[in-house]
């Protein structure tokens, strides 16, 4: 009994100096912005396996490196992160002709409109991989990729989308706090879409 409760109060002690360890990085907004950066790249760090794509992770590190200093440069690089991955899921499920298969246009009825052909602009690529990962009673018929990965190449390119009309927002400020939210996301993606690819290869 007695070595039960020096194990809990040992416990409890190395709890408290974590906690005042997170305090001390963490507990102000100044701190927070100084460290953060920190967190990203440990968290880039474990996801940059072996079968993550080269050219999508490398827009991501650019991202957390120029984030500390200057927010607004971070952000420049998610267009350029949407499109990667895009081209990634669409090589993954479409092959080489590019063209969406013949089912999933008859499942997807009326809120399709456009033709086989993949569309040239993200926010429709986008559409079609809603549809395609299913939702609102529509199946989910894509081989490999998954919903929360198409949720994130949707956060990814609406970001983009914004940062490409910034001028019509010009009370709006990059934060360090709001680019290390949209890089979080950028991170999580990498990490996600490389599941997803690991799909594929076991299928091959």
């Amino acid at each position: 009994m007695w070595a039960a409760c020096r194990l809990i109060v040992s416990f409890a002690v190395q709890q408290g100096l974590a906690v005042a360890d997170l305090m001390r990085l963490f507990g102000s907004r100044p701190a927070y912005e100084a460290n953060v950066r920190g967190v990203l790249e440990l968290r880039l760090d474990q996801i940059a396996q072996p079968g993550v794509d080269g050219e999508l992770l490398s827009y991501v590190k650019t991202a957390v490196r120029d984030m500390l200093h200057t927010p607004d440069l971070a952000l420049k690089w998610v267009p350029s992160m949407a499109s990667r991955a895009l081209a990634v899921i669409w090589a993954a499920e479409l092959g080489q002709d590019q063209k969406l298969p013949e089912a999933w246009i008859r499942e997807w009825k009326d809120q399709w409109r456009d033709d086989r052909r993949l569309p040239t602009q993200q926010g429709k690529q986008c559409k079609a991989l809603r549809l395609a990962t299913g939702g609102n009673d529509i199946r989910p018929l894509a081989k490999f990729v998954t919903k929360p990965t198409a949720l994130l190449v949707d956060a990814l390119q609406s970001v983009g989308d914004f940062g490409q009309h910034r001028e019509d927002f010009r009370e709006t400020a990059v934060t360090v706090g709001y680019a290390a939210g949209v890089v979080m996301t950028a991170i999580e993606l990498v990490d996600s879409l490389s599941r997803d690819l690991a799909r594929e290869a076991r299928a091959c």
